[in-house]
C-alpha cells in the first residue's frame, strides 16, 4: 500500500470514530437512564458496546471516546464479544470500499450482530456496502433500513 492511500484510510478511520464518539456523546446518558428505568433485573448486560473488525480500528475508538465520553464503553473485535450481550450494539465497518468483512466473514458477521439483545447500529460508508455485489452486505443494509431508515450512520464524511 502506498502512503498516500495508508493516509486516506486512516483519516476515514478517524473520521468515523469521532462520529461514534459523538453520537455517544448524545446518547449514551438517554440509554443508560432507559435501561436503569425499564430493565432494572439486568444489571449485568451492557447497555452499549462498539464492535469492529479490525484491532487498529478498536485502539482508535477507544481513544476517541475516551475523550468524549467519561463513562467508559468496552470496544472490542468480534472475537473479544463472542458469548457477550449488550442492549446496544454500534459496528464500526471502517470500509472504504470492498466490504471484504462481512462478504468473507458471515459467520463472525453473524456473531456481531447477535450480540445486540435490541438494538444494532451500523457507522460506515453506506455507498460502499450498496456497491458490493455480495448478498449479506446488501441484506446488511436492507435489513438495517428497514424500520429505522436512520439506523445506518454514514460515517463517509467528514462533515
Amino acid at each position: 500500500m502506498n502512503s498516500t492511500l495508508l493516509h486516506c484510510l486512516f483519516e476515514f478511520r478517524i473520521a468515523e470514530a469521532e462520529k461514534i464518539a459523538e453520537w455517544l456523546r448524545v446518547n449514551y446518558d438517554l440509554i443508560e437512564k432507559f435501561y436503569d428505568t425499564y430493565k432494572p433485573d439486568d444489571k449485568d448486560t451492557d447497555k452499549v458496546i462498539v464492535i469492529t473488525p479490525f484491532k487498529e480500528q478498536k485502539k482508535v475508538l477507544q481513544l476517541t471516546i475516551s475523550k468524549v465520553l467519561k463513562k467508559k464503553i468496552r470496544v472490542g473485535t468480534v472475537h473479544a464479544f463472542q458469548g457477550a450481550e449488550s442492549f446496544v450494539v454500534i459496528y464500526s465497518t471502517v470500509y472504504q470500499s470492498d466490504p471484504y468483512f462481512i462478504v468473507n466473514s458471515k459467520e463472525l458477521m453473524n456473531v456481531a450482530v447477535s450480540r445486540a439483545k435490541e438494538h444494532f447500529f451500523v457507522f460506515g460508508n453506506k455507498k460502499c456496502m450498496e456497491g458490493s455485489n455480495n448478498k449479506v452486505a446488501k441484506l446488511l443494509i436492507e435489513k438495517c433500513t428497514e424500520k429505522v431508515p436512520e439506523v445506518w450512520i454514514d460515517s463517509s464524511s467528514r462533515s
